[in-house]
């Protein structure tokens, strides 16, 4: 899949790839084979250091397609296990809701529950060693993920189908890029830098949340921990079973909220692969493969979810007269605005959507009203998410992307801060 949305016609963005079938013994190793080709491998922060890893981990993915063969209502004909690629997630749909007795609630609890829908299949599966019945799968998902410094999976039952979500973007934030420099040239484990950046994010870190973040035993995450403290990485609070580690006094001296990034930090090309990285959401890193659409046993395209039209504000509505409509939007911007005309051209939208995304953020409930679109959230599919994905916008809410306070700007360095340039030279 071309891009984060379905699209139809002259936009068809979508490469379907064969259909697999035959008896799970045989299916599933080349499913994963399959999935495994698609999966791209970008340098992300592995430990303080950058790696190239999978995009999503092997065992969430896995995980998430085992969960669909062993729980899928196989009465429903016609539908199939089908595995999605987008540019920023993957999805992986079966057919039938949640089994019965089990609640979306228990599953973000994480608690270990194993009912089956199907335990023949289950445990056909258990036997042929690809998955444990010990409801164990969803919650270690959940902490690889977050272990791994991606967003938790989303899990969307209907009453007709299941499907998790896994998304490719770091939630890593500025700060925490503050703090990846900070460490220098430590020479840190994957796990260390996880549990250093724990101490860091909250403050403490525990024999209790190592293991959850982890997946070590309590021996495991207890002697990590400690190891950190005899290098003066970390400082023991003993309290019993109440014991907990923060930050040496040596880390936290080099870390400041203010602190710049260097060549002496990190290198210049690793700095520009962070930055790539914690930048759009809709951008990741990529090794060059084409992508598409893989069913499990067949599966067509689900249908569009809305187009990127030439004429994208059809639905625009009348800008009201009041300028209390305008709020801080200077006369210059106003005047383009109302030169729009109601079917305006998709380039003369986006330059309005840009010139107001370099005075301030915006919400897209607030950019349809002064835009007079009567649809923020075709706003956001048609102009607001392509224009981040081009490097015109950034979101003020990155790292999650139904954030309620979710806003759209002028990317820093971008239009604006070139046309700044051009008119200090002009004045010089």
């Amino acid at each position: 899949m071309v891009g984060t949305e379905r699209r139809l016609g002259a936009e068809h963005n979508v490469e379907e790839r064969p259909r697999i079938e035959g008896n799970l013994g045989q299916v599933l190793p080349v499913v994963f084979a399959a999935v495994d080709g698609l999966v791209r491998r970008p340098s992300r922060l592995v430990g303080n250091r950058f790696r190239a890893v999978p995009e999503y981990p092997d065992f969430s993915w896995k995980e998430a397609i085992l969960n669909a063969v062993a729980h899928r209502d196989y009465t429903t004909e016609g539908r199939t296990t089908e595995v999605w690629f987008f540019d920023d997630r993957l999805e992986v749909t079966n057919p039938g809701g949640l089994v019965p007795d089990i609640a979306l609630e228990d599953l973000l609890s994480l608690r270990r529950v194993h009912v089956s829908r199907n335990p023949r299949t289950v445990r056909a599966l258990v036997d042929l060693g690809f998955m444990r019945d010990q409801g164990e799968g969803i919650p270690r998902m959940f902490a690889e993920l977050e272990g791994l410094f991606l967003p938790a999976p989303v899990l969307d039952p209907s009453s007709r189908e299941f499907r998790i979500t896994l998304r490719n973007t770091p939630t890593l934030t500025a700060e925490d890029r503050t703090f990846v420099a900070s460490l220098g040239d430590e020479e840190l484990t994957d796990l260390d830098f996880r549990a250093l950046l724990e101490a860091h994010r909250h403050g403490r870190i525990d024999d209790a949340r190592m293991r959850q973040i982890s997946g070590l035993d309590t021996l495991g995450a207890s002697q990590l921990l400690r190891r950190l403290r005899d290098r003066e990485l970390l400082t023991l609070h003993p309290a019993g079973s109440a014991s907990f580690y923060e930050l040496a006094p040596t880390v936290r001296g080099r870390f400041s909220s203010d602190a710049r990034f260097s060549a002496g930090h990190l290198a210049e090309e690793q700095l520009e692969r962070f930055a790539e990285q914690l930048g759009d959401p809709g951008k990741l890193p990529d090794d060059g493969a084409d992508r598409g659409e893989l069913a499990s046993d067949g599966g067509e395209p689900a249908p569009n979810r809305g187009e990127l039209t030439e004429e994208g504000a059809s639905d625009r509505v009348e800008l009201a007269s009041d300028s209390g409509n305008f709020g801080d939007v200077p006369p210059s911007v106003r005047e383009l605005l109302a030169s729009l005309g109601p079917r305006p051209r998709r380039d003369r939208l986006r330059q309005a959507i840009l010139r107001l995304a370099e005075l301030r953020a915006w919400k897209p409930s607030e950019l349809a009203a002064v835009l007079g679109l009567a649809d923020a959230a075709k706003l956001v599919e048609r102009h607001l998410s392509p224009m981040v994905s081009e490097g015109l916008l950034e979101r003020a809410h990155p790292e999650n992307l139904r954030h309620p306070d979710q806003a759209y700007r002028a990317r820093r360095g971008g239009p604006a801060a070139s046309r700044d340039k051009e008119d200090d030279d002009d004045a010089g």
